[in-house]
């Protein structure tokens, strides 16, 4: 019988145990996700960027190419 009644005196304390802690799995869970999420936003970022870098070198490349072409056929 005492086991009985601290069994349903506990009962409402392990629940909330057990409720806290779910939710602080979840709310780890959540950060973990945007975490990755946010790494993965950057990487791809990165790669773009990265490319539009290279893309913007050659084009300024052939600009300078045009000009050079330009300027050694005016002196003809």
């Amino acid at each position: 019988r005492l086991t009985t009644e601290a069994s349903r005196a506990i009962r409402p304390f392990v629940w909330h145990l057990q409720h806290t802690f779910q939710r602080m799995v979840e709310a780890e869970e959540h950060r973990r996700a945007d975490h990755l999420r946010r790494r993965h936003v950057a990487q791809d970022s990165q790669i773009y960027f990265d490319e539009l870098r290279i893309k913007a070198h050659a084009l300024a490349n052939q600009v300078r190419a045009v000009g050079n072409a330009d300027a050694a056929n005016s002196h003809f």
